[in-house]
Order: structure tokens, then C-alpha cells, then sequence
């Protein structure tokens, strides 16, 4: 038993390393892996391990399948949290959301409560997101609360104030995330940051999605494509609010002096 732990140790590791590089597997070395796992005997760990190496090798359908399926077999924190972070570089947003929210209720976690939370800012469920907040919350003391990045009273502060302007109600602003997520997992580009800028004496209103790509052409497809979404529904148009993908590296070059800045974390694999 102890040579069948330490195999899969390594394993493990291996295929993390791919993983954090985002290197992808050959077809030789996927192969090899998955009989290196099967010869391991152990139902324990082989899902999981499954799932690094379809991950690794660039099957996102299946690694996700095979980390559900162990985390049915083995009830582990440490799987839960890589399943997280696989989620947040791999998967779409909106099985990020949805998974998030499942292991938030499954395990005391700082680390779950804070990714939920985080998830919930970017999908507009504000009462979610309070709620992980304060899960969050009474695992730590005030100094650490005090030196984290996205504190819900800004937060709130800052969706607040997008919501009034734009006289949006609480469904409409979910509707409109929902939108931009949708257009956000059609092109496999995951947020970075979430920004707001309000102006009173200029009327400007405007949130703006930082994502993860350089790509100007495919930036400039998912915002018509985003303006044509939104304007299917009533309740959106003639709203005082303008929303648009911006560059990530834009972002970066930018003066974030006059706007609300609300991260999703870089989550690494622990």
C-alpha cells in the first residue's frame, strides 16, 4: 500500500506541474498515464488522477466528469479545492459558479467559502455572495478580513450604486451577468475583473468585464454579440448603464483611480 501511495503521489504531481504550465500531454504520455493509473488498483484515487490527466491533456468534458466522479468516491477537501482551480482555468464560468456553490455547502473550507463568494459577484447573485462572505468570514479574524482584496461592503457598495443609477431591480442585474457570461463560456474567456465606472455629473454608468484574452477581434465579436443578447429584453433597454469586454492588458496599462475594481482571484493548486 505505501508503493501504491507514493505512485500516485507522483503522478499526481507530474501532472499538476502540466497543469499549472498549462502544458499539454502528447498522446504517448496521456496513454502511459492512464495505464500507470489503472495499474495502480486503487478506485480511491483513480478518478482522480483520471482527471488530472484528461485535464493535462487538454479533454475538459472529461476531466470534470472524472473529478465529480471522485469526489462521489472519496469525500476530500484537497480534490474539491484542485477541482476549483481546474474549474477556474479549464472550465466555463458558469460551472465554476454552479460547482462552487455545491462544495461551499459540503465543506468548512476558507478557501470554497471564498471562491463561492467570489463566483457569486461575477454571476450577480449579491444575496449568495453575502452569505459565503460571512461563512468566510468567522474562520478568520479581523486583521486578515481587513487585508482582503474584494471586501463585501465595497463590493456592495459598488453593485449598489451600478444598480441605482441604472435603475436596475435585482433579477434584472442576474439577468444581465447571466448574459455576459453566456458570451463569456461561447468564446472559452474567463473574467479576470470586474469594473465599474460612475460618473453623476457626465451620466456615465458603465460596467466593464476584464477578460483574459488579447485577442481584439474576438473582444470586439463578444461585445456585438453581448449588445445584440441584451437587446432581446425589454426590462435592459433604455437603461441607464453600458457594459463591454475590455483587454486584460488594457486593464493593466490603465488608471484604475476612477473606477471600482473588483478581482476573481488567481487560484493555485494546492
Amino acid at each position: 500500500m505505501p508503493q501504491v501511495a507514493t505512485k500516485a503521489s507522483k503522478i499526481s504531481s507530474e501532472l499538476t506541474v502540466y497543469l499549472t504550465e498549462r502544458e499539454r500531454l502528447d498522446d504517448i504520455s496521456f496513454r502511459r498515464y492512464l495505464r500507470d493509473i489503472d495499474a495502480l488498483k486503487d478506485h480511491l484515487v483513480e478518478d482522480y488522477l483520471k482527471a488530472l490527466a484528461f485535464g493535462a491533456y487538454g479533454r475538459v468534458d472529461d476531466a470534470i466528469a472524472h473529478f465529480e466522479l471522485s469526489l462521489q468516491t472519496c469525500r476530500n477537501e484537497v480534490i474539491a479545492k484542485n477541482f476549483l482551480v481546474y474549474l477556474s482555468d479549464f472550465g466555463s464560468l458558469r460551472k465554476s459558479f454552479t460547482t462552487s456553490i455545491e462544495l461551499a455547502e459540503q465543506f468548512v473550507s476558507p478557501f470554497i467559502y471564498l471562491h463561492a463568494y467570489e463566483n457569486c459577484i461575477f454571476q450577480g447573485h449579491m444575496d449568495l455572495a453575502e452569505k459565503y462572505y460571512h461563512s468566510y468570514s468567522k474562520l478568520f479574524s479581523g486583521d486578515e478580513l481587513n487585508s482582503m482584496e474584494n471586501k463585501l461592503e465595497d463590493v456592495l457598495s459598488d453593485v449598489n450604486y451600478f444598480k441605482e443609477v441604472a435603475n436596475l431591480s435585482g433579477n434584472e442585474y442576474q439577468l444581465l451577468l447571466e448574459k455576459v457570461t453566456n458570451v463569456l463560456d461561447e468564446h472559452k474567456i474567463h473574467p479576470s475583473a470586474l469594473k465599474f465606472y460612475g460618473i453623476s455629473e457626465e451620466k456615465v454608468n458603465a460596467m466593464i468585464l476584464v477578460a483574459k484574452t488579447s485577442d481584439v477581434e474576438k473582444l470586439a465579436d463578444m461585445n456585438v454579440e453581448l449588445a445584440f443578447l441584451l437587446a432581446e429584453y425589454d426590462c435592459l433597454i433604455q437603461k441607464n448603464f453600458s457594459v463591454w469586454f475590455e483587454a486584460e492588458e488594457d486593464h493593466i496599462q490603465a488608471d484604475k483611480s476612477d473606477s471600482a475594481h473588483i478581482a476573481r482571484g488567481m487560484l493555485n493548486v494546492g
